[in-house]
């Protein structure tokens, strides 16, 4: 009990932004559980600490957490690739990409969609959230088509979960959106926008709202660049 109230107060202090008092309390928290034996709550504490690393700019021990962490689960645990080992691949493959590290985030977010899609199913949300880190990572690489192909998988479970009208399935098809617009294909970026502009209209979100209004602007630029294009005269806004 003392182990879980320690570790518990260090998440607490974590989320709203008392990083070194949030260590103190996570590494006394991997104190006692590793005293107590309490090897699966240790790995927990350990991406915890992972985590808090990373916020602090401490790469290099983040990555040592995380690992530890995996070991944890793996060898001590023999637990196989449960949904935590999932997500410890998860963080690390943040961290590296962070780093530029595009190789080894690449393995880490590989590893980590493969557990979840045997864990969970193709179909599962979290499996959605893999795509995503996907699609950040092939854009690093301006791979940009193979972002799309990767968007248009992330639409496919989020419309199956949510349905055609939601926020988060509008949120997809403006992202698809974006990367249209770094390919220069102005015309398909423009389609996306207003299909996700009618969307969050559809959904309930008012115009007034500071993404709604943002993707405004993004529609309206997208239809400028447009005629300029077709134009001998230079548009101005």
């Amino acid at each position: 009990l003392v182990g879980d109230t320690l570790n518990n107060i260090g998440y607490f202090l974590c989320g709203i932004g008392k990083l070194d008092r949030a260590m103190e309390h996570l590494w006394e928290a991997l104190r006692v559980r590793k005293l107590n034996n309490a090897y699966e709550k240790v790995a927990g504490t350990l991406n915890n600490l992972g985590n808090v690393h990373k916020e602090l700019n401490e790469y290099s021990m983040a990555i040592e957490c995380y690992q530890e962490a995996l070991r944890v689960r793996q060898n001590t645990l023999d637990l196989g690739d449960d949904d935590g080992v999932g997500d410890t691949y998860f963080n690390m493959g943040g961290l590296y990409l962070l780093q530029g590290d595009f190789e080894n985030a690449t393995e880490c977010f590989e590893e980590c969609l493969r557990i979840r899609i045997d864990l969970l199913g193709k179909d599962h949300i979290k499996v959605a959230d893999g795509h995503l880190n996907m699609v950040e990572l092939h854009l690093k690489k301006k791979e940009e088509n193979m972002a799309l192909l990767r968007l248009e998988e992330v639409l496919r479970i989020k419309k199956q979960a949510y349905g055609d009208i939601h926020e988060d399935v509008a949120t997809t098809i403006c992202n698809m959106g974006i990367v249209y617009n770094r390919k220069g294909d102005r015309t398909s970026a423009m389609q996306k926008y207003e299909e996700a502009l009618n969307i969050f209209i559809a959904a309930g979100v008012g115009r007034e709202n500071p993404f709604v209004e943002k993707l405004i602007r993004a529609t309206r630029k997208c239809k400028i660049e447009q005629a300029q294009k077709g134009s001998k005269f230079r548009f101005f806004n």
